[in-house]
């Protein structure tokens, strides 16, 4: 299986009630219309909390993607929110969906807002379903230093204020 190339990184959208569902980790299984491209298979998908956070929060890994109506895919997976399967099924009823299951779900201390993205490149917009972001981008690498910096996975920074401005300061165009 061919890996993303190290010089980008993705970010998926989600809307937030879905992205807190995720990293609450009540909600293993994302359902879409449209299917995750096998290149990101087991790769870190930073998410975009769309709508009420405006902001990326953390970061998935999606282990598989299957295709199937929703009664499919639960029996496959043994999927069982009980609330989020009734919504899916009012969204989606029977037809055929993707599921992307996931794992590694780690949510940011910090989230990284839309304004601080815009601040270092004013052309950012997450209307996609994934945003592909090359590492000669300035969002490249404050993303993936927020990430070292802000990951809930036991290595958090020292002085978070300090470390915000700092990432924050680096990725700004110089004036």
């Amino acid at each position: 299986m061919e890996k993303i190339k190290k010089d980008k990184i993705a970010i998926i959208n989600m809307q937030s009630c879905i992205s807190h569902q995720v990293f609450e980790e009540t909600k293993t299984i994302d359902f879409r219309l449209t299917p995750l491209n096998d290149i990101l298979l087991n790769q870190k998908l930073y998410v975009y909390s769309s709508r009420k956070d405006k902001a990326i929060i953390g970061f998935i890994r999606v282990s598989r993607t299957i295709y199937g109506t929703i009664e499919e895919i639960v029996s496959e997976t043994n999927y069982n929110n009980q609330d989020d399967l009734e919504k899916t099924i009012e969204q989606f009823g029977d037809q055929k969906i993707y599921g992307l299951e996931l794992y590694d779900v780690t949510e940011f201390d910090r989230y990284l807002t839309l304004d601080m993205l815009r601040d270092i490149n004013n052309s950012f917009f997450m209307k996609d379903y994934i945003k592909y972001i090359n590492s000669q981008n300035r969002l490249y690498k404050v993303i993936t230093d927020w990430d070292e910096a802000f990951s809930l996975d036991g290595s958090l920074c020292k002085n978070p204020d300090q470390t915000e401005a700092r990432i924050l300061g680096r990725g700004k165009r110089k004036r």
